[in-house]
């Protein structure tokens, strides 16, 4: 439950933010910050169609492992927030069950992954019915 509350916590945040820059910005309201968009394209790991919305993306510590938090849509697709942990593979080319490889993620999915690295990412999607409830409360 308290991993949900964060997941709902952020999400407001993020859907809370005005919708005016279309680039990265410079601050964000979570320490560690290395990624913060309030609008524009993004891409999610296991998702086809390009996504439009709000994305941020948090370094876990010292450690090449970060969490994301993207709010937003895609075409045919209803407003969705979808919450990703991203980790160097423990075992080059392997992830564990119901993870998503990503190959050498640096740069294409963010210049701040570790280079020459594998990357395993798991995603939770919320559906519409939470997010509902996540903008009203905002």
């Amino acid at each position: 439950m308290k991993y949900l509350v964060g997941i709902f916590a952020v999400a407001m945040v993020i859907f809370a933010a005005a919708p005016s820059a279309s680039a990265a910005l410079s601050t964000s309201p979570f320490p560690g910050t290395v990624a913060y968009y309030l609008t524009g394209p993004h891409a999610i790991v296991g998702e086809t169609p390009i996504h439009y919305g709000k994305d941020v993306v948090v370094r876990k510590g010292q450690e090449d492992t970060f969490v994301q938090w993207f709010c937003g849509t895609a075409e045919g697709q209803a407003l969705h927030c979808t919450h990703s942990f991203w980790q160097v593979a423990r075992t080059p080319g392997q992830c564990p069950n119901g993870w998503v490889l990503v190959p050498e993620a640096s740069p294409a999915w963010g210049d701040y992954l570790k280079p020459n690295s594998d990357y395993c990412v798991f995603s939770d999607n919320l559906s519409t019915a939470k997010v509902s409830v996540i903008r009203l409360r905002r």
